[in-house]
This record gives structure tokens, sequence and C-alpha cells, in this order.
């Protein structure tokens, strides 16, 4: 018996165990001509059939009459196999779930019974049904934990002159910009009361000149300077540096151009628009070397750029390049050689000495004041020492007593 009221017991049969699928053997390769001794020596393997029997010892080697189309093309044997598990497959299922009645002894011997649920009663139709309630009502937002609150509604924006561009976009008006900041600064900067500025530092004293009266400065000292000899030293530091110094007294004599000419290959040479250079380019050019002005392209293909200076620093061998005075700069950069004109005259021994007769009036200076030491010369790359990288590979200077 059930052990429910109302509680169908259904005992279902179990399935049948599905039929193993067969593949039969396959030989991949069928010899029709006659084997080798080695061949023919072997065990010849059972062939399976497409019904499941195995074959015996054959007395022979098979040939092509003992082999279904199954067996010469594995795929179709394959299908066909499985389309035969397949359909016996399908066979089984149709009886495998059908129902058995059993007797009340059975279902209360039996002891793998399952139950199932029987259907809802129906409504009778009788006075007495019971009314269903009617569905609750959903909670309005009162009667939820959280209360939405709506934002406030954005302010209007401010009335807009006539014509003028709407607030909060790019108009590229600069009057306009600036009109908002000048009418907040126009009552002062307005003080942070947290945080109040401090008061303003008192000045701060001149700065002493080096050596100067009352001077705390201490003024520093070159171990290669002669003061007795301020030529010298600066020859010494130019050769030092890498370049060439030449010190003539007089007038440069005609053996050294031709000197440097048939040397350095120059028949090509820049001048800077110097006075002393362009002197110096003028004898040049009597001796049949093509002299133009410093421009991009004929300092680009020159050998030579001929330049003159303002001052020499005696204890670096620099010489100082004014390019107010020179014209620009591409004299003394684009050629492979420079060749600076300078006097004895304009030689200083340190670098503060020539920096202080500048002066503080920034309208004095030019755009660009080189100093320039030797050739150029850069050892960014592995601090390996390489010369000709920004400017020049040669440096000869021509100092005039």
């Amino acid at each position: 018996m059930s052990p429910l009221p109302g509680v169908a017991l259904v005992r279902r049969r179990p399935p049948k165990p599905a039929q193993p699928l067969v593949v039969g053997y396959v030989p991949t390769t069928v010899h029709a001509h006659r084997p080798s001794p080695q061949i023919a020596a072997r065990p010849v393997p059972a062939v399976r059939r497409e019904t499941g029997a195995v074959a015996g010892p054959l007395s022979r080697r098979p040939t092509m009459d003992d082999l279904s189309p199954e067996d010469l093309d594995p795929v179709n044997g394959f299908l066909a196999a499985l389309r035969r598990h397949l359909s016996s497959g399908a066979a089984d299922a149709d009886t495998a779930e059908e129902p058995i009645q059993m007797t009340p002894a059975e279902e209360a011997s039996s002891g793998d019974d399952v139950p199932t649920a029987e259907p809802p009663p129906q409504d009778s139709g009788s006075g007495d049904d019971v009314p269903a309630s009617p569905p609750e009502p959903e909670p309005t937002i009162e009667q939820r934990d959280e209360v939405f609150d709506p934002p406030p509604p954005p302010p209007p924006p401010p009335p807009r002159a006539a014509g003028g561009p709407p607030p909060g976009t790019e108009h590229g008006d600069r009057g306009q910009f600036l009109a908002g900041a000048r009418s907040r600064l126009a009552g002062g900067i307005p003080t942070n009361a947290v945080h109040p500025p401090p008061p303003p530092p008192p000045p701060p004293p001149p700065p002493p000149w080096i050596g100067g009266e009352g001077s705390n400065v201490p003024e520093p000292t070159y171990a290669n300077l002669d003061p007795d000899d301020v030529v010298g030293t600066f020859i010494q530091a130019v050769e030092e540096a890498g370049g060439i110094c030449h010190r003539i007294e007089g007038e440069i004599p005609d053996i050294l151009l031709d000197q440097l000419v048939a040397e350095l290959d120059a028949w090509e040479i820049v001048v800077s628009a110097e006075p002393a250079a362009v002197a110096l380019g003028e004898r040049l050019a009597g001796r049949g070397v093509e002299v133009s002005p410093a421009t991009a392209e004929n300092a680009a293909r020159a050998a030579i750029g001929v330049t003159a200076a303002v001052a020499g620093i005696a204890v670096t061998g620099s010489v100082v390049l004014d390019s107010r005075q020179a014209g620009g700069r591409l004299a003394s950069l684009l050629p492979a050689v420079h060749l600076c004109v300078l006097s004895v005259d304009q030689l200083v021994a340190t670098p503060a000495d020539f920096l202080r007769r500048l002066g503080d009036n920034p309208d004095a200076l030019p755009s660009a004041l080189v100093i320039e030491t030797g050739p150029s010369r850069t050892g960014d790359i592995e601090q390996l020492l390489t010369l000709g990288a920004h400017g020049p590979t040669r440096l000869h200077v021509l100092v005039i007593d």
C-alpha cells in the first residue's frame, strides 16, 4: 500500500543495457601481389566481420574477395555500425516506460516505490467555498523604509547681454575674460581668515662684489693663471682644449693665410658681419678663395667660417661670440672649421672679469652670447668624447698683438 493517501505508485522497468558498439578490424593495406618470404612467414590476423563473428585463422592471406565494402572503407564501416547501434537503442526505448499494473500486496512489498503527487481537488461548486482574499496593495513611498527626496531644481541661468555668448561656453573674448578678474581684484586680494598670509620679509642687503670692500664671498683662484702673462695663459688653455692658437704681431702674414687654405682645403668660406672678419675675408678673396656672406645655404657648404670675438678668457681658453655684432651664429656653427680673430686687448683673466663688464642692464645683452671653448664636443653617449657633434670639429684662433 502507498504510505500517502491519494498517491499512486508506479514501478518502472529497468532499462536494457545498451548493446556495445563493435567496430571491426580493418586492414590498412591490401597486398595484391605475391608477398615476400618474410611477410608470408608472419601469422595472419583474423578478420572481424560486420556481424560481430570472428573468423578463425586463415590458411592463406586475405584477398579482395574476402573483404566487405565496410572493410575497404573505414569511414563507411564505422557509420554502418553506428546506424545499427542507434536503431537497436531506439527500438528498446519504445518499451522502456510501459507502466505495470500492481496488486495491493505487490505495492506493500515494493521497496523502490516512487510517490507521485496527485492533482489538486477540483471545486465541487458547493456553497461552503471560502472566497479568495483580495491582493494586497503596493506600499507607497511614505510606507517604505527609504523615502526618496528629489533634488531641488537648478537655479535659472543669469541673464546674458544682448548678442553675447551663453555663460560657461568658450567665447574667445579676451576683454570679457579679464573683466571678471578685474572686478574681483578691484578691492584687493581677499584675506583668508583661516590661513592669513605671513608678513612680507625685509628687503635683502645688496650683494657684495667679489673682492670688494665688505665682501664675504671668497674669490676663486685658478692654478693655471699667470697674472703676468695673460696671453701665454690663453694660448696654453686653447691648446689644452683641443684648439690651435696663432699669436701674430702686427698684420696677418700672407704665408699663414696660404698655409691655412692649403691645409684645410678651404676654397669656400663664409664671413660674419664684424669688421675684423670682413677684412680677413677680403684678403682671402684676393688669394682665389670664394668668400660669401654667412647664410644658411652658404654656411652649410663652406669649409671655414670666419668670425671675430668680443672677448677671450685666459684661464679657460674660450672666445666670446656676440650674435648682435656677428649678425647671427651660422658662421661659427655650420662650417667644419671655425677661424676666430681676436685682439690682445680683448683678453681677460677669468670668466668673472668678463661677466662683470656686462652690467645689470638686460637691454644691453644680445639675443645670444656664446662662450666657445675648443671644438664642439659631447660625451653624453656611453661617456665617449665625440668631436663635432653640435658645431665645428676644429678651432683656429688668431691673436693679434
